[in-house]
């Protein structure tokens, strides 16, 4: 990485004044050399179980108030080794030992009662981290919200930038409070440009610093959805998990609750599979078609040629007829199904 004047006052700095550098479509964190594609931090914020570390904060600021000396040192313990494995500190914290060190903190429990500043980065973190759970479900619920659109095979999707106006959320994108306070606006960052040396290459990149978590994840999001990434909730196991550009998946990629061997992804769509063809005549009619003509294929009673041009022959008329079907009456419906039945058991 190339280094600049900026570079060498970094190391007199917080450690908890984290850089980040973003580039086209991974960010870095601080001298860390694994890529994050936009959304891993915030998406690990939101599938992360925050209580353990609200109530141990929580001990600790009893701790403090009561001036237990024993109590403070076992509870800044647990508190600083909790911190350590939060989502963005972990990415640079999380391998080294003592926080104290690190956070810069007094050596002495006298100081610790003078100097409370220096709990504050624990502190903030059990104030940011509900909010961010809070208000970016919210958000990213109701603005990237696609109206339960359904598209056919190769039909473009609708840009992120276009739902979120969809939904009148625009307004929502200037502030860091994401609806929760209209008079908070966006943080404030100091940005520098750096050239980095990746495994694919150099790469010019935009330098950040961040104070809290809160700042962090308002710049991570927008910054992703400007490049097509966004985190999506599994409707399988409520989990977060991160939509990269051009792909388009309902479920995650995380072990399915129902079977851990199997992924989310795999069982959701063979359960959305099974409730399309149980909930429509024309997928049922054609899944019958399919397995008749797919029996005779492997009886060498058709070619696998003329079996192909069956089975597009009848996808095509089958995502013909499916708008038709879903609009009609149900005695109009019969018909439709009727006649799909009829062309696609021809031959």
């Amino acid at each position: 990485m190339g280094v600049l004047g900026k570079d060498y006052l970094d190391l007199y700095r917080p450690l908890t004044h984290t850089k980040v550098q973003f580039g086209e479509s991974r960010y870095w964190v601080e001298y860390n050399k694994q890529e994050f594609p936009y959304g891993t931090i915030l998406t690990a914020i939101l599938n992360y179980d925050a209580q353990p570390y609200l109530e141990a904060v929580q001990r600790l600021k009893d701790a403090v108030a009561a001036q237990n000396d024993g109590e403070v040192l076992t509870a800044l313990e647990e508190v600083r080794n909790m911190f350590l494995q939060l989502p963005l500190y972990n990415a640079y914290l999380g391998g080294m030992g003592m926080l104290d060190v690190y956070l810069g903190m007094p050596q002495f429990i006298d100081d610790i009662y003078n100097e409370l500043q220096f709990l504050e980065p624990l502190y903030f973190a059990a104030e940011d981290i509900p909010a961010i759970q809070k208000r970016y479900t919210w958000f990213l619920t109701e603005a990237l919200d696609d109206g339960g659109q359904r598209r056919k095979k190769g039909q473009r999707k609708i840009p992120l930038a276009d739902r979120i106006r969809m939904n009148w959320m625009d307004a929502y994108v200037s502030g860091v409070s994401l609806g929760e306070d209209r008079r908070v606006d966006a943080p404030n960052v100091q940005m520098q440009y750096a050239v980095l040396e990746t495994d694919n290459g150099a790469e010019i990149v935009e330098k950040l610093y961040f104070d809290r978590l809160s700042d962090f994840v308002y710049i991570e999001l927008m910054k992703g959805l400007q490049k097509g990434f966004h985190p999506k909730r599994c409707p399988n196991c409520g989990k977060w998990f991160v939509q990269e550009p051009g792909l388009d998946f309902s479920y995650c990629p995380n072990p399915s609750p129902q079977d851990p061997t199997k992924i989310c992804r795999d069982i959701g769509s063979r359960s959305s599979f099974r409730e399309k063809v149980q909930n429509n005549e024309i997928w049922t009619i054609h899944q019958r078609a399919y397995r008749k003509y797919y029996a005779r294929l492997m009886k060498k009673q058709m070619t696998r040629q003329e079996f192909f041009a069956w089975a597009e022959a009848a996808s095509n008329l089958r995502d013909e007829l499916i708008p038709k079907y879903d609009a009609a009456e149900p005695e109009k419906r019969a018909r439709i199904a009727d006649q799909y039945q009829k062309e696609v058991n021809q031959r």
